[in-house]
């Protein structure tokens, strides 16, 4: 019988990258593996992401031992944006001066699960936390908060927070 689908149902978690041309192939085999069907094929291009001049303001507003409240007031506040909490130590791997691009990084930290994806994505000036992107943060180590605009892939260079360790309040 015909099947219908996407291509997450058929294959398993793929996340497909932005701006890419792709050909999906479809077979019927029996139990042994032979071949019983002819080979059927289609082609497709995924969205591409539009660049947008946003720019974000990253601004830490309070921090315990284990948490940290912080807001992000994009220039546009139409523009979807990702945010997320990351040690400093792998996002010094990347960057304009580094064997591994800011594209890579995002290409890596972006969830596999369109709901962790989805819950990360915010549009105007927002106050969050750690929770609000699913991250935990500890006193212990040196954190970034890290923000792109991100509509059918990214749409603007990564921004930084300054760097920073969890601590109570003096």
């Amino acid at each position: 019988g015909a099947f219908e689908g996407t291509a997450n149902d058929i294959i398993g978690k793929v996340r497909l990258q932005w701006g890419a041309d792709y050909v999906v192939y479809c077979f019927g085999v029996n139990a042994e593996g032979e071949m019983t069907t002819k080979v059927f094929s289609t082609e497709f291009k995924t969205l591409a992401p539009v660049a947008s001049a946003t720019t974000f303001a990253i601004s830490i507003d309070a921090m315990t031992r284990s948490s940290v409240e912080f807001t992000i007031e994009p220039s546009d506040n139409n523009t979807p944006y990702y945010v997320t909490i990351e040690q400093t130590t792998l996002v010094d791997n990347y960057g304009p001066d580094k064997d591994k691009s800011y594209d890579d990084m995002i290409a890596y930290l972006l969830p596999d699960n369109d709901t962790q994806l989805e819950s990360r994505i915010f549009t105007g000036k927002q106050t969050l936390t750690q929770a609000s992107v699913g991250k935990s943060v500890n006193g212990f180590k040196n954190y970034y908060i890290v923000v792109w605009g991100f509509e059918n892939g990214p749409t603007t260079s990564v921004t930084l927070s300054e760097s920073f360790k969890p601590a109570n309040p003096e």
